[in-house]
């Protein structure tokens, strides 16, 4: 009877066969960063899976299935918040004096200064560091000592916070601002 490959050396195996595909076929899906951080995920699952003595017959479509299942989510996740970051940029981006569309932008900064007052101080220090300091989610990440995963989630609990802010203070357009 042949011994079963331990998790280390079937992961390691896998890793020279498979990681370079994965990674390519992830790239073209989804950008550099993104495919880089699916495969590390797709890996670290596949691997505490295997710890577990899971059974799992085909450890390189299991392999796959996760990283299908991950992109997916990261999709999902960019088509509900697209567009909400580069609107705080520009919210928070000083407007012209003098110029009626500015008056209406003051308004809306300093509604936005207002929840964001209202932010607790994890939440507070999340929105300094991306909108005020202009840190990229790795960045953060790495200053956080959090997955870059973990910043985005965060991130899309502070935008929905805000919205929520800003329509319970009456700004009934808050979905649409953000999402433009």
């Amino acid at each position: 009877m042949a011994r079963q490959a331990e998790p280390d050396e079937l992961l390691r195996n896998l890793y020279t066969a498979e990681g370079g595909r994965l990674y390519g076929y992830l790239l073209k899906k989804a950008g550099a960063d993104l495919a880089q951080d699916i495969v590390q995920e797709a890996f670290t699952r596949l691997y505490v899976r295997l710890s577990r003595q899971a059974d799992i017959s085909n450890a390189r479509a299991y392999l796959y299935q996760i990283a299908r299942h991950l992109l997916y989510h990261e999709s999902a996740f960019a088509r509900r918040f697209a567009g909400s970051e580069t609107l705080l940029e520009n919210l928070a981006a000083e407007p012209a004096t003098g110029d009626a569309a500015a008056l209406g932008d003051r308004d809306v900064l300093a509604e936005l200064q207002r929840a964001v007052g209202a932010l607790g101080g994890k939440e507070r220090e999340l929105f300094e560091m991306r909108w005020h300091l202009g840190l990229t989610q790795v960045e953060i990440a790495v200053a956080l000592k959090k997955s870059e995963r973990q910043v985005r989630r965060d991130l899309e609990k502070l935008v929905a916070r805000l919205r929520s802010e800003l329509r319970d203070h009456g700004w009934q357009n808050a979905n649409e601002a953000l999402n433009n």
